[in-house]
């Protein structure tokens, strides 16, 4: 915009030119009529991808999902199943793969086998995005996209509790009811030295907690003695 419009605009011109420069907008002077002037703005928003530097790819590639807040019928679903708190929840149709692995259905060769899942972050324990974990209502299944967390809400372990116990969920639904507070352990022996430095560990029921301390002691590694063989 040139000064000479500026100056027309007055103030309260100049102050929306402000904003409008502000959030990466263009502000246009077009003529409606010869003997009026009339500003209009004309701005496209930033894309959030360059913001602070730019996202990285897991950030990137939850963009590329529909928000579970913005959608009422996928929001209304959780909602039965107690899930109450959805900020920070997607949604996309995802191929489940071997080894508890998934790939987007936009991104697989033969997505006939796809089916609408929960997509959310997976943090490490120092609040780094590493991964993306897809969760279906339908069957509960859950994978990730890369296999880099040992568990989900591995970024609650070191969080300040009172003197709480840390809540172990034994389901991926329990721990998305809880507001994604606690952990649900993916891979126990990976999971095992980290939690051991924050217990003790809570949980529901008696067997849950027997099954899951078996499956965190680290077992010892295998040891074969040497034949000692002279040659012929």
């Amino acid at each position: 915009m040139e000064f000479s419009n500026a100056a027309r605009a007055g103030p309260h011109g100049a102050e929306t030119g402000s904003r409008n420069a502000a959030l990466g907008g263009a502000l246009q002077t077009t003529i409606a009529n010869p003997e009026i002037e009339q500003e209009e703005l004309a701005w496209s928003p930033a894309d959030l991808r360059l913001v602070n530097g730019g996202l990285c790819r897991r950030e990137m590639e939850l963009l590329d999902c529909e928000l579970v807040a913005s959608d009422e019928a996928m929001h209304s679903r959780l909602g039965a199943l107690g899930v109450r708190g959805t900020a920070g929840l997607y949604f996309e149709a995802v191929v489940f793969l071997p080894g508890d692995r998934f790939e987007f259905a936009r991104d697989a060769r033969d997505a006939s086998g796809a089916a609408v899942a929960v997509i959310f972050a997976a943090r490490d324990d120092l609040d780094q995005l590493l991964d993306l974990a897809a969760w279906s209502p339908d069957s509960g299944r859950l994978a990730l996209l890369l296999g880099r967390v040992a568990m989900l809400g591995q970024d609650n372990i070191y969080g300040w509790r009172l003197g709480e116990p840390l809540a172990m969920h034994e389901t991926p639904l329990q721990w998305l009811q809880s507001n994604r507070q606690g952990v649900f352990v993916i891979d126990p022996q990976k999971a095992s030295p980290l939690l051991r430095m924050v217990e003790p560990l809570g949980v529901k029921r008696a067997s849950f907690g027997r099954r899951m301390r078996e499956a965190m002691t680290i077992r010892a590694p295998r040891i074969v003695v040497a034949e000692n063989r002279r040659a012929a």
